[in-house]
């Protein structure tokens, strides 16, 4: 009897223990997560006149939601963001072509493979450092090289055509790397019996690709295609550092041609201190960001799983 209440007693403080151990992360998640969720949903209709102090807030009769949607700031950054995300498409592009030419093994191929992944596992805040001075408009090695090719040298940092391209230019260089080794993986699965069947039926090799190597592709390639989506969606780093900027204003190049949403968020809230602004744009984010998800699920019943 002794025996089982001991044992009884062992289970409880064991109960308990593991009820604390999932207490602590779930209580973290709540504050760190779900209180900042609700607070940020709630200052799109309140303003704080400047101060952190939640007892100062004070309804604004939507004054944020007529500021933000109102001006044409928002749309320009939503289109240059649409743009930021098309690099990302790029890069999976790349990612499929070179991850197949990789999967023959030639000679040097995994020296490649190792080359290509390092953009992905450096820091993005070195890279764009390094990029900025690689476009530095006098000493930069960008226009170095067209000078060499008798080209014009280009204002990448004060031409309002330039500058996006700047930022697009540094995304699809850094961006294949996962998009290779993940790609690289499914190849190395696909059954070779299936392009012996193709061969004997006199596939051709962009026939073979289509009708074989794309579906077998097909899942991995909307898994990336949701992971470029928020990439894109979320471009901040880059595009915040390869600016010139020296007073802190928050101009991201000529007229702001690179402003994602995601730096104006920023700026509405580091440099303006405006929090109900920079809340209603991270709303239009997520909404956007959540928008292309559920389309894309949509797509991938026809697409994957057919």
């Amino acid at each position: 009897m002794v025996g089982k209440k001991s044992y009884n007693s062992m289970q409880k403080k064991s109960a308990i223990f593991g009820l604390v151990c999932v207490l602590i992360p779930l209580v973290a998640y709540v504050f760190f997560h779900i209180f900042p969720l609700i607070i940020s949903f709630l200052l799109q209709f309140f303003d704080t006149e400047g101060s952190y102090d939640i007892a100062d807030m004070k309804w604004n009769y939507f004054a944020a939601f007529k500021a933000v949607y109102a001006g044409g700031t928002l749309w320009k950054a939503f289109g240059v963001t649409l743009f930021m995300m098309l690099a990302q498409f790029t890069s999976l592009a790349i990612a499929i072509v070179t991850a197949n030419a990789l999967h023959y093994r030639y000679k040097g191929s995994t020296a490649f493979e190792v080359l290509f992944f390092i953009p992905h596992i450096c820091s993005s805040v070195a890279l764009s450092v390094i990029w900025k001075w690689m476009f530095d408009v006098d000493q930069g090695i960008i226009n170095d090289v067209l000078s060499m090719l008798n080209l014009a040298p280009v204002e990448w940092h004060y031409s309002e055509a330039a500058y996006p391209w700047m930022i697009f230019i540094v995304i699809v260089w850094s961006s294949p790397g996962y998009g290779i080794i993940m790609y690289k993986s499914v190849f190395s699965s696909i059954n070779k019996s299936i392009y012996e069947a193709a061969d004997i039926d006199g596939a051709t090799g962009w026939a073979k690709f289509w009708k074989v190597t794309f579906p077998e592709l097909a899942p991995m390639t909307f898994y990336l295609l949701m992971l470029g989506i928020i990439a894109g969606m979320q471009t901040f780093e880059i595009a915040k550092i390869i600016r010139v900027d020296a007073n802190n204003s928050g101009v991201y190049g000529p007229y702001d041609c690179g402003l994602t949403l995601m730096c104006y968020v920023y700026r509405e809230f580091d440099v303006n201190g405006n929090l109900s602004n920079a809340s209603v744009i991270s709303w239009f984010l997520f909404i956007i960001t959540l928008t292309l998800s559920i389309i894309s699920f949509k797509v991938r019943r026809k697409w994957v799983d057919d």
